[in-house]
């Protein structure tokens, strides 16, 4: 809310993928999904190869893993199931920022923003110019 993107919180795999494709032929797309790795029903990075099946069928999200696993080769593993991006848990506030600054530089049409951690610390906020204002109000996350 403080950022001024709409979030939408899921429990499983299942819920992801059922809101990625719902919201898409709702014309209504997310643009970025940070996708938790290690969900019930349907994990994460099944859920993003399902999601990266629909490709012809709806505008992709920027999919962004979130993962408790900071092992060697885990990034790879994600990157291969079809991620953009990848974050090892705990995830603070700076690499939330960071990985919004990479879906910022990797989006064609985004305009640049600078994340960065709020004055009182408590969350993030984005420094917009008019152009990159219009920007921030299209991403939603997952």
């Amino acid at each position: 809310d403080r950022l001024g993107i709409a979030a939408t919180i899921v429990e499983d795999g299942t819920e992801a993928v059922a809101g990625v494709l719902g919201r898409a032929a709702d014309g209504e797309p997310y643009d970025i999904v940070f996708m938790d790795v290690q969900m019930p029903t349907m994990d994460g990075l099944e859920a993003t190869q399902t999601i990266r099946l629909k490709k012809a069928a709806i505008r992709q999200p920027y999919i962004v893993a979130l993962t408790a696993n900071a092992m060697e080769g885990d990034r790879e593993r994600c990157l291969e199931a079809g991620c953009d991006d990848y974050l090892a848990k705990p995830v603070r506030r700076e690499d939330i920022a960071d990985a919004l600054n990479r879906f910022q530089a990797a989006v064609p049409d985004a305009s640049p923003h600078d994340w960065h951690q709020g004055p009182d610390g408590a969350g993030l906020e984005a420094k917009t110019s008019e152009v990159g204002a219009k920007a921030l109000s299209r991403i939603r996350l997952a």
